[in-house]
């Protein structure tokens, strides 16, 4: 269940409007860590949220082919000593919770170090501190959670070769032009799609062959619009191919990822929730 409103944010004398969405994840009885609920609009959601007395992270998986939900996973605070011993510019640490008695900490740092001795002698003893960090806490939770979230961030895929844009034509066609502001020029990640900016959320780049092309976006994503960022490439999913600007021309095809500059394509001019919701 999605709640919507409008939130204005005043730029000067400007006043810009964002919207923005409540996403129900729900309670969770499962032993797993983390819960996921499907959301295909590319919805940017706060990273941590704090229900009763409740601490949550909010993520979309890395995995390619995983971006179309929104997971929640509970967080708990865990502390440990740490035990350091400095010595000539180097620092030896040993990292241990609670229930681990000291003796054992020690005898860590001497497996590793032939300078135990020479630490515990010139020193008086080790440097301990106390060190904390969220976790992720298997179990549920019985309070129904509701994220807040915005409206996607748009941007501009720039070449690395000749620094031209990605751009898709009236004919569906996807090149690349010299840069201009239009949305025809404006993308945005939409769970597992790239989707353009001027077509209203319906169009995605898609592989069609050794062609690529903005269609008619589907859902659930069919392979040929499963898109994702690796090392600058734009790769699609279940192949070995990447967008690629094909040399000495406009147009842009699927060919065989390799670190060739015309395969590389860097973001920019980016626009924070400039994409409006359905």
């Amino acid at each position: 269940m999605l709640a919507q409103r409008r939130a204005r944010a005043l730029t000067g004398s400007k006043t810009e409007e964002k919207e923005t969405k409540d996403l129900l994840i729900g309670s969770y009885s499962g032993k797993d860590t983390e819960k996921c609920v499907p959301e295909e609009s590319g919805l940017i959601c706060e990273e941590k949220v704090k229900n009763a007395n409740d601490i949550f992270q909010i993520f979309r998986p890395s995995s390619p082919g995983s971006r179309n939900h929104i997971c929640a996973r509970k967080l708990k605070n865990k502390c440990w000593t740490v035990t350091e011993c400095h010595w000539k510019r180097k620092s030896y640490r040993c990292k241990r919770y609670d229930k681990y008695y000291k003796k054992k900490c020690e005898s860590r740092i001497q497996k590793v170090s032939k300078i135990y001795k020479k630490c515990n002698r010139y020193y008086p003893w080790w440097e301990k501190r106390r060190e904390c960090e969220m976790l992720p806490q298997a179990g549920g939770w019985m309070t129904k959670l509701e994220v807040h979230c915005r409206s996607p961030d748009s941007f501009r895929l720039k070449n690395s070769w000749n620094k031209k844009c990605l751009d898709m034509a009236y004919t569906g066609d996807v090149v690349v032009w010299d840069c201009h502001s239009g949305d025809n020029q404006r993308w945005f990640w939409a769970g597992n799609q790239l989707k353009n900016l001027a077509s209203h959320r319906s169009k995605c780049l898609t592989m069609k062959g050794t062609n690529v092309e903005a269609v008619q976006c589907t859902s659930p994503s069919e392979e040929s619009q499963i898109v994702y960022k690796e090392r600058g490439n734009l790769k699609f999913m279940g192949s070995d191919r990447c967008v690629d600007k094909k040399w000495w021309s406009k147009y842009v095809i699927a060919y065989g990822c390799h670190s060739g500059s015309n395969q590389l394509w860097i973001t920019s001019d980016d626009k924070e929730g400039d994409v409006p919701l359905r």
